[in-house]
């Protein structure tokens, strides 16, 4: 008697083991069916914020600590805003920070919670270690929200998000269910060395991350500009679009042509402004082919 109440136990048992792990692929492909992956080349970036293109993400107190969260904070382009990203498998990239040479972590006995620590830890290779990246909004679209492969294991889509939609220096960065908020959602901007640069925003407040473009202001504090133009990452083999850039500043107007290039994330190029003392500043810009650009000031 005993030992078939054991046989039916197990049968029990496995039965909602079978139960949990369908929940869980159904969780999965309902989750893969919304959100499409995308595919970034393995490099150095700052990841910028979409709900204030002026801000990033930062490690905190540019700390060699174990333990040290993330924040966000005002470009600076400092080594403690810069990011490796080193591909773990298929979709999955460990991300690491440029300053102390550790891993963004997300804590480990909370990784299906909303409001979860995320910090830098030497690498041990887990999934809480490990991220991919989901495209936000419409395709294409140069932005992407950030997931953790240990809370997507239970189920659970778990994306960097910045806490309480606070966008304030200092504000801490977490994990928490996403919900495609701009607050949850960052753009990947290779890294160039020395430039510290403003997203310059057109006429619309939405202008930032753009097809099209037209600027216009009597003031513009900056050196050069720089036009970063963005493939579509949902295909490794997409290209860059190809963009006409025209600047016009007092007597000085000139057009460039961007080409776009083949198999990349994104395509970057500066110019050099003339230091004549004009006010009047413009930019207008043209797409030639399909993708996303984004267009910064640099000091």
């Amino acid at each position: 008697m005993k030992q078939k109440r054991r046989s039916i136990l197990s049968v029990l048992v496995c039965m909602a083991m079978i139960a949990a792990s369908l929940y869980v692929a159904k969780v999965e492909v309902q989750a893969k069916k919304t959100y499409e992956f995308q595919f970034i080349p393995e490099g150095t970036y700052n990841i910028i914020s979409v709900a204030n293109p002026g801000m990033n993400i930062d490690l905190r107190d540019n700390s060699m600590n174990d333990g040290a969260r993330i924040q966000l904070w005002s470009n600076a382009n400092t080594k403690n805003q810069r990011f490796v990203l080193e591909q773990a498998d298929n979709q999955w990239y460990y991300i690491k920070v440029v300053s102390s040479g550790k891993y963004l972590d997300l804590d480990y006995q909370n990784v299906t919670g909303s409001g979860a620590t995320v910090s830098q830890y030497y690498w041990h290779g887990g999934h809480n270690q490990q991220w991919a990246f989901l495209q936000a909004g419409t395709a294409p679209n140069v932005a992407t929200y950030i997931v953790n492969r240990a809370s997507f294991d239970y189920g659970y889509w778990r994306a960097l998000t910045i806490k309480d939609n606070v966008l304030s220096t200092g504000v801490d960065i977490v994990s928490s269910a996403l919900s495609g908020d701009n607050c949850q959602t960052w753009v990947f901007v290779p890294t160039v060395a020395n430039e510290v640069w403003t997203p310059i925003v057109g006429k619309k407040d939405t202008q930032t991350f753009v097809n099209r473009f037209q600027y216009a202001k009597d003031t513009f504090p900056y050196t050069k500009i720089r036009v970063i133009s963005y493939a579509d990452m949902r295909y490794k083999t997409s290209v860059a679009p190809d963009l006409k850039v025209r600047v016009v500043k007092g007597t000085y107007n000139k057009a460039w042509n961007l080409k776009g290039s083949k198999y990349r994330y994104a395509s970057s190029v500066a110019w050099d402004l003339p230091s004549d003392g004009s006010k009047k500043f413009k930019i207008t810009t043209t797409k030639q082919t399909g993708g996303y650009y984004l267009i910064v000031g640099v000091k």
